[in-house]
């Protein structure tokens, strides 16, 4: 993968949204938290067409999670295992994806 190195004047404003998401998921508890760390981490080391398709494959995944497993009761189901599967599938398939959207 080729790793991005994104300038200060990129980092200073993702890092001050980042804190602000943090904090309005404090209080609405919409995503998960870890969600948004592991997010933020892989968009230190990535560009923001490998998030997308990262999400797009996450997406993908838990849905057919969701299809093949029972529905949970509270009807929450932890994001970060399917944006690690998302991750693994971009890194190894990025050579044909990250051309389909760029």
């Amino acid at each position: 993968m080729l790793l991005i190195a994104h300038p200060l004047t990129q980092i200073g404003p993702a890092f001050v949204i980042y804190l602000v998401v943090q904090l309005i998921n404090q209080k609405k508890h919409w995503v998960g938290a870890g969600d948004l760390d592991i997010y933020f981490c892989l968009w230190l080391i990535s560009s923001v067409l490998f998030l997308l398709w990262t999400t797009f494959i996450a997406c993908i995944a838990a849905l057919v999670y969701l299809i093949v497993a029972p529905w949970p009761k509270d009807s929450k189901i932890p994001f970060v295992p399917f944006i690690s599967v998302g991750y693994f599938v971009t890194f190894q398939f990025q050579s044909v994806l990250l051309p389909l959207i760029s």
